[in-house]
């Protein structure tokens, strides 16, 4: 047993801290119930299947009808109806659950109208997770690096990250918080500030944009296409494109010019040079 968590297969799907928790949950649940099945716990520690993270997303439009993009499915939820859509556009044998469309209730419930998102993962876990993430950063950094309508659709560079697309929850949503808060706590979204000078004084309110990112729209059937394809493959020149893709992305959402030349120049030498070159990539 000890030999084979060392083995690199595994330890590539596990993180340590949560390898060992389900270890130990499995030496625990074996030393107190004579009905576990240790040799199947086993294996689904040695060879696990895969994780399905779901999450709802932030500052995103998707009024589109749901949509698979590589192995990241993608929908806008507002009835029971657009969920039922929804788990339509996943793989036949993705292993839709109950537990997911109670997810997507329960979301519904809470935010009355949201864009959902998800994607399956060899690896486990917190790694299932960052894997969650990395699709999503990896779909809005392409998007963002070959889509020639950015402008078109008021997605303007260089005007900060406040309305970078993420995960709900953990990257704040102004334009969602807007609509949810009660009036009094709206105040706390925006600056009142106080400017005395020579010439006299005042107040202005100051605010970051609460813009979404129209991203359904920003996406043509066939850049969509396109991007399904180099979000899920693994040869060099589409690894490469999706790490300047993230370094594009850093650069289009700074708020300093300095900042985004720096983080161009990155995504320029990440083309030319290899996924390898570029530290954190």
């Amino acid at each position: 047993m000890a030999d084979a968590l060392r083995d690199q297969r595994v330890r590539g799907r596990w993180k340590d801290e949560d390898l060992w928790t389900t270890v130990l949950s499995l030496l625990g649940a074996a030393s107190s119930r004579k009905s576990v099945d240790i040799p199947y716990a086993v294996k689904k520690i040695l060879d696990p299947p895969p994780v399905r993270v779901t999450a709802a997303l932030a500052n995103v439009v998707w009024n589109s009808d749901p949509t698979q993009i590589g192995d990241l499915a993608i929908g806008r939820v507002r009835s029971s109806e657009d969920i039922a859509r929804f788990l339509d556009v996943l793989p036949a044998d993705a292993g839709v659950t109950d537990e997911l469309h109670t997810y997507a209730v329960a979301r519904l419930r809470e935010y009355n109208d949201y864009v959902i998102a998800t994607s399956t993962s060899i690896r486990q876990d917190t790694l299932a997770f960052q894997d969650f993430e990395r699709k999503l950063d990896d779909l809005v950094g392409l998007t963002l690096l070959l889509a020639e309508t950015l402008d078109k659709h008021n997605v303007i560079s260089l005007r900060g990250a406040t309305n970078r697309p993420g995960i709900r929850g953990i990257t704040i949503d102004r334009s969602a918080l807007t609509g949810l808060l009660p009036k009094a706590a709206v105040a706390e979204l925006g600056a009142r500030v106080l400017e005395e000078s020579g010439s006299g004084h005042h107040t202005s309110v100051r605010w970051q944009s609460a813009d979404p990112m129209p991203l359904d729209q920003v996406l043509d059937p066939e850049l969509r296409s396109a991007l399904g394809d180099l979000l899920i493959a693994q040869d060099a020149i589409a690894q490469r494109l999706r790490i300047a893709g993230r370094w594009h992305a850093r650069a289009f959402w700074a708020d300093a010019s300095d900042d985004a030349a720096l983080a161009v120049s990155v995504a320029l030498d990440s083309l030319l040079t290899g996924k390898d070159a570029v530290p954190g990539a």
